[in-house]
């Protein structure tokens, strides 16, 4: 059985979430309250790219995402200097995205070695 999966690269613009959620769901045949979650962590993961990881007009940033019986798995990545786990108290002006991810995620993950590539699983 083939796996479906999405490739997206993106200008980092402020259009890059709403392509990203618009690929990834429709990509991957998403539908009800999983096409709506799986939605609002793809925007959060890319406009945390667009917004905080310094990057250049010309940056891409690139999502990848598959489907399994079980499991949606999102990868977000960008060339920028990265982002933080958030504290359990949580950011005080903005920047919820990680912790909304921290939130509805089965499973996330954040690594940066000059890349930051930001990955999460949903339930599917």
């Amino acid at each position: 059985m083939q796996v479906p999966s999405v490739t997206l690269r993106l200008p980092a613009s402020t259009t890059a979430p709403r392509a990203a959620r618009r690929g990834v769901v429709d990509g991957l045949a998403l539908e009800g309250e999983l096409a709506h979650s799986t939605a609002l962590l793809v925007s959060e993961a890319v406009t945390n790219s667009v917004l905080h990881a310094s990057l250049q007009a010309d940056d891409l940033v690139h999502v990848a995402a598959s489907r399994t019986e079980r499991v949606v798995r999102v990868e977000v990545c960008d060339e920028g200097s990265g982002m933080h786990r958030p504290s359990p108290a949580g950011p005080r002006d903005g920047g919820h995205g990680l912790n909304i991810i921290d939130r509805l995620a089965e499973r996330w993950g954040l690594h940066s070695d000059g890349r930051t590539r930001l990955w999460f699983e949903l339930a599917g």
